[in-house]
């Protein structure tokens, strides 16, 4: 909800930003979707980078004060608050493998698929990371879950560029399979027809693969949230996407290239201005590539709930937008 009010906002700043930044309101109501944003997703601050580089950039012969102003106010102190806020408060920092899947299943991929191939000093460097016995055994092509449970916190910690330089080794020396790694584990959010999760109503569905790794490696364990056929129908309708046109319309991929579309007719239009209003929603869409999962849309829940907005929008015969 909060990406979907920012972007609203960036919409207001785009068709009338006179008017807007005249508004202490407005200033009021930037600032809250910009904590919002940052404090309610993981992923938050990415975004919210990514639109203030844009903006500023755009506005940056006008109001490049105030959006100085709000996004680096916020920014900090956001910074503030989850490092000397979180600790005064006792809340853990969440762990550096959320955003390692992308290396971390190329490495269990290489253990699986060109171990052979693999020096002991290559093996040796991935161990210290990724300190499991047969750590291609756990390789899920799509899941990164089972790998990433063991991966070292502590020597990461110690060693963060040795992880980098490892990772751009190894991936130029198996480019083919650090490729089709990513692929894997993240075709679900740009190709339409992705079978996946669309609702889950419990921890895990045991009739699935995905499940059943769940259940053996991580240890979890089938709970329904509610007992009812009529919720695991829509579940299983959702999921498995068995209506003919009407199933793209929850499919991550398909509403991915609707909003290129939309990008396309912005252009075309030559309303170049209104281009930023996709930035949030790319930058969530972005982030999500490197997400556990290879898609879902709880991670990319705001593209469904922005895209209405985008494509009003991007097809309004408004003469006074098409000249913003």
């Amino acid at each position: 909800m909060s990406v979907t009010l920012f972007t609203i906002g960036i919409i207001e700043i785009c068709t009338n930003a006179e008017q807007f930044f005249s508004k202490k309101r407005n200033y009021i109501y930037l600032i809250c979707t910009i904590l919002g944003t940052m404090f309610f997703r993981n992923n938050g601050i990415y975004v919210i980078l990514l639109s203030f580089l844009f903006l500023l950039f755009v506005f940056r012969k006008q109001y490049y004060k105030s959006i100085l102003g709000v996004f680096l106010t916020t920014i900090v102190f956001f910074y503030v608050m989850t490092t000397w806020g979180y600790a005064k408060l006792n809340i853990k920092q969440g762990s550096a493998k959320e955003m390692f899947s992308i290396p971390l299943q190329f490495f269990a991929r290489l253990e699986q698929r060109e171990n052979e191939n693999l020096t002991q000093e290559e093996k040796d460097a991935i161990y210290q990371y990724l300190p499991v016995e047969n750590l291609g055994s756990y390789y899920n092509p799509r899941f990164s879950d089972p790998v990433k449970k063991y991966f070292s916190d502590e020597t990461f910690a110690n060693h963060k560029l040795d992880f980098i330089k490892l990772y751009i080794k190894l991936a130029l020396k198996f480019p083919g399979e650090a490729i089709k790694s990513f692929i894997c584990n993240s075709y679900g959010y740009y190709y339409p027809d992705t079978l996946g999760w669309g609702i889950i109503t419990e921890t895990f569905k045991g009739d699935s693969d995905v499940g059943k790794e769940m259940q053996d490696v991580l240890n979890w364990n089938q709970s329904p949230i509610i007992q009812s056929k009529l919720i695991q129908w829509i579940e299983d309708t959702i999921n498995k996407k068995e209506i003919p046109m009407i199933s793209m319309f929850y499919s991550i991929g398909f509403m991915f290239w609707i909003m290129l579309v939309c990008m396309a007719a912005i252009w075309y239009q030559k309303k170049y201005k209104l281009l930023l209003m996709f930035i949030p929603v790319i930058g969530v869409w972005l982030t999500s590539l490197a997400s556990p999962v290879f898609g879902e849309m709880r991670y990319v829940l705001s593209l469904f709930m922005c895209l209405p907005i985008l494509f009003t929008f991007s097809t309004t015969k408004d003469r006074e937008l098409l000249n913003k």
